[in-house]
């Protein structure tokens, strides 16, 4: 008996998919997945540098707001002893003293005295040539605390009240401040050729390396200096 044409499509439909069209779909549906993954994948590692970036920016701001704060305080002498201000202006290193208790002289012990350190080569970059921590001593009984993370240079520039640099600490009445400061991380896609000027005009880099760097610098006047 032959078979209609309805019952010829009915049965042909009650047979599923064919062999080819399960491998289609199954292509397909490969092609789709890997592309999801892949823009995934991209967005992850765009997510990852500027997150990184933003670290980076973060810790150059970071001793850049400190070091003003206790910059503007230093040489603050409300009975004009005459005992405070800069002590130390180095390269890397700064030194400051201020009367906070208000008796006219300076005390051991009671954060009067604030000293900043990174451990640098001559030219201020990093003696660790991945970088190093900056330090802040509030000469209390935690010693040395690290300010920043992945510092790659400071720069301290010392200006007298004509703006031009200094070395006499009695002349000092703004300091320029350079920070580079690079990411935690590596970006293997990335290699940085990149050289950095300080504002005292010092070369940074390159490094040739995988690290992506920010340089961050700021003039930040004595208010009690000069007084």
């Amino acid at each position: 008996m032959e078979l209609t044409t309805r019952q010829a499509s009915e049965l042909h439909s009650d047979q599923g998919f064919t062999l080819i069209e399960m491998l289609i779909s199954l292509l397909i549906g490969t092609i789709l997945v890997s592309a999801i993954y892949a823009a995934f994948q991209a967005q992850q590692r765009v997510l990852l540098v500027q997150n990184g970036v933003v670290e980076t920016q973060q810790n150059a701001r970071a001793i850049i707001e400190t070091v003003t704060r206790d910059v503007q305080m230093a040489g603050y002498d409300p009975e004009l002893s005459g005992l405070f201000g800069i002590t130390k202006a180095g390269l890397t290193e700064l030194t400051i003293t201020k009367d906070t208790t208000g008796d006219g002289s300076l005390t051991s012990g009671e954060k009067e005295t604030v000293a900043y350190t990174f451990d640098a080569e001559s030219n201020g970059e990093a003696s660790d040539s991945d970088g190093d921590s900056f330090y802040r001593d509030n000469d209390d009984d935690n010693g040395s605390l690290a300010v920043a993370d992945n510092i790659q240079a400071i720069e301290f520039i010392y200006l007298d009240e004509n703006e031009n640099e200094t070395s006499i600490l009695s002349n000092i009445r703004s300091v320029q401040i350079s920070i580079l400061a690079r990411t935690s991380r590596e970006d293997y896609r990335f290699t940085n050729n990149e050289t950095y000027t300080s504002a005292g005009d010092k070369t940074w880099g390159p490094y040739g390396d995988h690290y992506r760097r920010r340089l961050i610098t700021a003039l930040v006047h004595c208010r009690n200096m000069g007084l």
